[in-house]
């Protein structure tokens, strides 16, 4: 395969591979096992590949599953719900582009940070607005909590102490994380930080992104992420 920033082969790929190819055993039994590995090995990285890089990522499957045939997991309800809002919106049939709203579905119920990349115009924000409307009446209400981190600094995304008071002031992020972790009962709740990836802010996410799953504020406070 080509060699791409986002690629990630590594231990973390690999955790998310065995327990959604545990989940589908689960909930398909009675199905050969090769089959629905080579199922979830294809759907749990044919989204981060670019289009040059898909044809011998098969190729590669066949080799490996040799007289097997590709096969995609459905999801007749949401794909039901696409079409509405799709329909709805005027917005164009292209199925390469669905296929990339259900690649984000797949993604999302098996990890809880998700990077969406492209250039500007491609449909990744339509992505997400597809995809929150279709589980929205598919499942539990759903909702974007949107910020640009590039347009601030890092004390104001995250917070700041105050060094004459030594007041903690929440910064846009953490106050949309408590946020989200109110309503988590009510919604499940997306916080889509909507611009470039930058080393400074990201490096703070560590724990976040990570199983932890934990937001480190600087004044030594730990807020758990909920399930939703």
């Amino acid at each position: 395969l080509s060699k791409q920033r986002h690629y990630d082969f590594g231990l973390r790929n690999i955790l998310s591979v065995l327990r959604t190819a545990g989940s589908v055993l689960r909930k398909e039994t009675g199905k050969p096992e090769d089959n629905l590995f080579m199922r979830t090995l294809r759907d749990m990285n044919l989204s981060k590949l670019v289009f040059e890089d898909i044809s011998l990522f098969d190729s590669l499957l066949a080799d490996m599953f040799p007289g097997k045939e590709n096969q995609r997991g459905s999801h007749p309800e949401i794909e039901k719900e696409m079409d509405k809002f799709i329909t709805k919106n005027g917005i164009v049939h292209w199925r390469p582009w669905m296929d990339k709203i259900i690649q984000l579905y797949e993604t999302k119920l098996v990890r809880h940070g998700i990077m969406v990349v492209g250039p500007a115009l491609c449909g990744k924000t339509m992505c997400f607005d597809t995809m929150t409307d279709a589980l929205t009446k598919t499942t539990v209400p759903h909702q974007q909590l949107r910020m640009n981190p590039k347009a601030i600094t890092a004390q104001q995304m995250f917070g700041r102490m105050d060094a004459m008071t030594g007041d903690w002031h929440d910064g846009i992020f953490a106050a949309l994380w408590r946020q989200a972790v109110r309503q988590a009962k009510k919604k499940n709740m997306w916080i889509v930080c909507d611009g470039p990836v930058d080393a400074i802010w990201i490096e703070n996410l560590n724990t976040v992104l990570d199983d932890n799953k934990l937001l480190t504020l600087a004044n030594g406070e730990r807020i758990q992420m909920t399930d939703t």
